[in-house]
């Protein structure tokens, strides 16, 4: 009898403390203020690649013309051209609502059945082989939880219900609401992708991270760790839209910084847009997010070139901040030809002016105030249970480092209360030995 309570008691111990591992514990992944890691992007700027197949071929396309539009990107004369327009990275999507991935994703289709949903190529490994030879890095596109497109995979990943109401400045959302499900499993893929291709991979940019779909700092947590689970010095950012100007999140490495969506706000104009420095105000890399043309992914131009070049050297650039710019490119990969001429100009206009380095931007930082500035929106670090929808949790507006705090405490309410449970378990086995010995 003795024997078989001390397993008994061994048992539930280890029930208890997976329990904790799984549910309680932190995640342990904190991105450093004033970070070196962002040094790539600082007085930089980048491309950005909607290459999705709804937008590429348009509606639901079938995975077959999808395999073969990706197939027909040539990544060599794409690489040359990022280098001709002065590319320090280039961001491409993974997918987007329409669930269908430009790499393979086995972990994805066996999740879901074995239906196929992603392409033979690899589109980000041969991407990277190609724009490598030119130093200039690669980041990718993401999203948080379950895409709206494709109901197999939403149920698969365990998503259960739609965001209902608007988002940040008036943006329509059909989102699903991330649960604890969702967010395990996303990141189960997020670690799988981030392993596969290690520090190939220089920066994540993850979007739809809205309040209103349940995205809190326990989730942003999460996924970074999943994301950085390849290759730790990999910047991370999580996007609210553009209601949101700096990180919200301890684990963000800059700024989200998407600008300028025509549905969203009345200043459509990236000449609004200027930098005091590298620094947002709590110390991360800034950075600004818009496109060339009138909305994502489309083409022509809708700047005045000299004007637009200008700008974004003398009150981007030369500051410190970083700055992508969204590119239309056809199925091979040819850049729209009145944007690549656009930014050939850039190009040609920054590298005619005093260059850009670490030792002569802007460096904003305000010391211990700035570092431990407060932010005005983020979201209670309570973790949910498997199925619970995160937004069930209250939303305050806290700190990340209150956030931290609040967290702790919960952490060590949580740890007390299981100890409490083994003790009282202990107990009640010795009685009961004792009654029996009786």
């Amino acid at each position: 009898m003795k024997k078989l309570s001390l397993k008994i008691i061994s048992g539930i111990a280890a029930v208890l403390t997976a329990l904790y591992a799984c549910f309680v514990a932190p995640v342990g992944v904190s991105a450093e203020k004033y970070s070196a890691s962002t040094d790539f992007m600082a007085g930089k700027y980048g491309i950005f690649l909607h290459y999705l197949s709804s937008m590429q071929l348009g509606g639901s396309a079938p995975l077959s013309s999808w395999n073969e539009l990706v197939n027909s990107f040539d990544t060599d004369a794409f690489a040359k051209s990022a280098d001709e327009v002065g590319a320090s990275w280039v961001c491409i999507t993974l997918t987007q609502s329409d669930g269908l991935y430009c790499i393979p994703m086995p972990e994805l289709e066996n999740m879901i059945g074995g239906s196929k949903l992603s392409t033979d190529r690899d589109l980000v490994l041969d991407l990277y082989n190609s724009l490598e030879p030119y130093g200039i890095k690669l980041m990718l596109y993401w999203i948080p939880g379950a895409t709206t497109g494709n109901t197999a995979v939403a149920k698969a990943l365990g998503a259960e219900r739609r965001v209902s109401g608007e988002l940040a400045g008036g943006q329509s959302n059909s989102d699903y609401m991330l649960n604890w499900t969702v967010v395990k499993n996303q990141s189960s893929l997020m670690s799988a992708v981030s392993e596969r291709y290690g520090d190939k991979i220089s920066g994540w940019w993850i979007d739809g991270c809205y309040d209103s779909t349940g995205f809190n700092e326990r989730v942003a947590e999460q996924e970074a760790a999943a994301l950085k689970s390849g290759n730790k010095n990999a910047v991370v950012a999580f996007n609210n839209g553009t209601k949101a100007d700096d990180c919200r999140f301890e684990v963000e490495d800059y700024s989200a910084g998407e600008i300028c969506h025509p549905n969203s706000i009345a200043e459509t104009d990236i000449f609004d847009y200027s930098a005091e420095g590298r620094w947002t105000e709590l110390g991360y890399q800034k950075h600004f997010l818009t496109f060339l043309g009138s909305n994502w992914g489309t083409g022509g131009t809708i700047y005045d070139t000299e004007e637009l070049v200008k700008h974004c050297y003398e009150n981007i650039l030369s500051k410190g901040a970083a700055l992508t710019l969204d590119v239309r490119v056809s199925g091979d990969g040819t850049i729209e030809a009145d944007q690549y001429a656009q930014l050939v100009r850039l190009n040609e206009y920054v590298s005619s002016m005093p260059e850009i380095t670490l030792d002569n931007i802007v460096d904003n930082r305000s010391g211990s105030a700035g570092a431990e500035s407060d932010t005005s929106e983020s979201s209670e670090n309570t973790e949910p249970s498997q199925t619970e929808n995160i937004t069930d949790v209250s939303v305050k507006n806290e700190s990340p480092g209150n956030g931290s705090v609040l967290r702790t405490v919960i952490i060590i309410a949580e740890a007390a209360v299981l100890a409490a449970g083994m003790v009282l378990i202990t107990v009640m086995l010795i009685k009961r030995k004792r009654a029996e010995r009786k």
